[in-house]
């Protein structure tokens, strides 16, 4: 049975060290387009999508009040998610 994978994801600004973090799924079955799998479920105040990709690793996201590319951190790598895999 497919089950959604879900977890969070720390952003932080390299520019004025504002933090938050962003809540992400994506859907495990192999038989799902890569577009559609992946979901944002929350965006923390503080930070928007600037470039939304149809993989975690593929979208960017920035802080509001600088407008700088953040950095991320997590438990697991991007590579590790399911639409990042060839």
């Amino acid at each position: 049975m497919a089950t959604r994978d879900s977890r969070k994801i720390e952003l932080r600004c390299p520019a004025c060290g504002s933090v938050g973090e962003v809540e992400v799924s994506e859907d495990d079955r192999r038989m799902v387009p890569r577009i559609g799998r992946f979901g944002l479920l929350k965006v923390p105040d503080g930070f928007e999508v600037r470039t939304r990709g149809a993989t975690i690793g593929t979208t960017r996201f920035e802080c509001v009040r600088c407008g700088v590319l953040t950095e991320r951190s997590g438990t697991r790598t991007d590579s590790d998610w399911v639409g990042d895999r060839q």
